[in-house]
């Protein structure tokens, strides 16, 4: 072997020899922090668990910041930094900053605490610890003390921390009053937030009318109250995950004074993880939502509208058209909408169905049935895809008469007040009389009365009347202002399946003219009062000039 070489080989050996025998590797006491505004300081302890002595060094200043609001975690220790083997250092923490003003959530900074070996300053251990503090959903944090929570989450349709589209979630939540005074005005509020801090809970749709924010009363001393939220996870829900919170506050005191968003019942102490999952069954995935539809009586014989919204809540992209489809087998009635834009996961569009009914219907209620159709293919102009659900409309259809009984012959009479004045209401009383041999129905209606007169109403606009049956029916008229003498108009009687006329007469009004004046009437021209007025001043005039003559004579 080469004599130059020994030496070298020698080096190497004491070298590795050394670094083999240092030993540097620190520990700390826990892997994360959690600070607050209430319990702001806190401290960790940094143990080096070799032999060797080392230094331990960090930042001592670390900071958070969104949307300009800054949080600072400020690190020292009063122990020294130099650490012998097995010896430890406490690190104590101060957090400054306003938890409230940062989004709902957890935020963090790691801290790296880094040991270097004093006699071998190129051998170095770290360890990080995680500085944390929670933005709950107490305005100020909780506070008072006074309030404890019990929450109870249950999705009726699947996993109660997997909620999908249309799901029907229930929140159960007992409040109670742990502390020695009552607590006025409770309020009970859910939130549901997402990884940006944003709180959802408003687009849920609730079951009643209240929503996520509601009040529950009083609550004595060592009381419980129960507060129940029902909702449903809506068709349009973004899919993702989410934080469900709740708190309970007292709006008599404040809610910075007395406030609680805790629970064990809740995952992460002041937060449930929820996921909320688009639907990944293919014949859930076109749903229909915000059905509208009459809820008073439909006449027979009239026409009612159907209005909706459909969407695709699916999983796997968009759908180039859609079939909605609108039957009733009792009725033959078969209608069908084509959604012909492509509809994408979240979109939906509106469709809406216009229902013409006949006369000769019973009077019930009517099941209007719904149904979607998709996966079309257009090569064979077919849809592969049948929806599992079966969306119900009921529709309470009345005035309905069977179609036999519907036409026949009416019998008109009327009379009418007298003495009408301009300006005034008339009263046209009327009767009609069916003198057909069985069950018929009538409709009434005015014509030709525009030139003189408004129709205020008829009572009642459509009769029914066994074989010789009489009914009262008025009319209602208001008289325009300048209308003035005879006039007319035609009361008509109609029949309600074919409105064919079944009989009309025609009705004459006399108008009294305004009352006039004492002049207005002696220049009438009419009856003489003209020269019987000429004659009274011309005797007036005589009388006048005999007085001035006499008076005269005598002087």
């Amino acid at each position: 072997m080469n004599r130059k070489i020994i030496p070298l080989i020698l080096i190497g050996l004491l070298v590795f020899s050394t670094l083999a025998l240092a030993n540097t590797s620190i520990s700390t006491s826990t892997s994360s922090l959690t600070l607050s505004n209430t319990n702001n300081m806190g401290s960790f302890l940094v143990s080096n668990d070799g032999t060797d002595e080392v230094e331990l060094s960090y930042d001592p200043s670390l900071t958070i910041e969104q949307n300009g609001n800054i949080a600072t975690f400020n690190l020292e220790s009063n122990d020294s930094s130099i650490l012998s083997g097995g010896s430890q250092a406490q690190i104590d923490v101060e957090f400054t900053g306003n938890t409230q003003d940062f989004s709902f959530g957890t935020h963090s900074v790691s801290s790296t605490i880094t040991a270097t070996n004093t006699s071998e300053n190129t051998l170095t251990s770290t360890q990080d610890v995680d500085l944390r503090f929670e933005s709950t959903f107490c305005d100020s944090g909780s506070a008072g003390g006074s309030i404890s929570l019990d929450i109870d989450v249950e999705n009726e349709d699947g996993h109660d921390d997997q909620w999908r589209l249309l799901d029907n979630v229930i929140i159960e939540v007992d409040v109670e009053n742990d502390g020695s005074q009552n607590l006025d005005d409770v309020v009970v509020e859910i939130g549901l937030f997402d990884s940006q801090g944003n709180d959802f809970s408003d687009d849920l749709d609730f079951n009643d009318d209240d929503d996520e924010k509601r009040d529950l009363g009083d609550i004595d001393d060592g009381d419980e109250e129960r507060m129940v939220f029902n909702f449903r996870v809506p068709a349009d829900f973004d899919d993702g995950n989410y934080k469900l919170a709740v708190k309970a506050y007292s709006d008599d005191d404040g809610e910075s004074n007395q406030c609680t968003d805790r629970s064990t019942d809740l995952s992460n102490n002041f937060y449930e993880e929820i996921e909320i999952e688009r639907e990944s069954d293919d014949e859930n995935f076109i749903v229909i939502e915000n059905l509208v539809y009459p809820t008073d009586n439909v006449l027979c014989g009239e026409s009612f509208t159907i209005d909706m919204d459909v969407f695709n809540i699916g999983d796997e992209g968009d759908e180039n058209q859609i079939k909605v489809e609108l039957y009733n087998n009792e009725l033959d009635l078969y209608m069908e909408n084509i959604i012909r834009e492509d509809l994408e996961e979240g979109d939906d569009a509106h469709v809406s169905f216009t229902v013409d009914l006949s006369q000769g219907l019973e009077n019930k209620y009517y099941q209007f049935k719904l149904k979607t159709y998709y996966n079309y293919r257009s090569s064979s102009d077919h849809y592969r895809t049948e929806s599992e659900e079966t969306w119900t409309v009921p529709v309470s259809i009345s005035n309905c008469v069977s179609n036999s009984l519907l036409t026949g012959n009416a019998f008109l009479t009327a009379s009418l007040d007298s003495d009408v004045l301009p300006g005034e209401e008339l009263l046209v009383s009327s009767s009609i009389t069916n003198q057909d041999s069985e069950l018929k129905t009538f409709i009434l209606e005015a014509a030709n009365y525009d030139s003189w007169a408004e129709l205020r109403s008829i009572t009642p606009t459509l009769v029914t009347l066994e074989a010789g049956e009489t009914k009262s029916i008025d009319f209602v008229f208001k008289i325009s202002e300048e209308t003035e003498g005879l006039q007319s108009f035609t009361m008509q009687a109609r029949n309600a399946l074919d409105n064919s006329l079944a009989e009309e007469i025609e009705i004459e009004v006399k108008v009294a003219e305004k009352e006039k004046g004492l002049f207005g009437k002696l220049f009438e021209g009419k009856d003489g009062n003209l020269i019987w007025l000429i004659g009274a001043i011309n005797v007036i005039l005589i009388l006048l000039i005999i007085m001035v003559a006499t008076r005269l004579s005598r002087k």
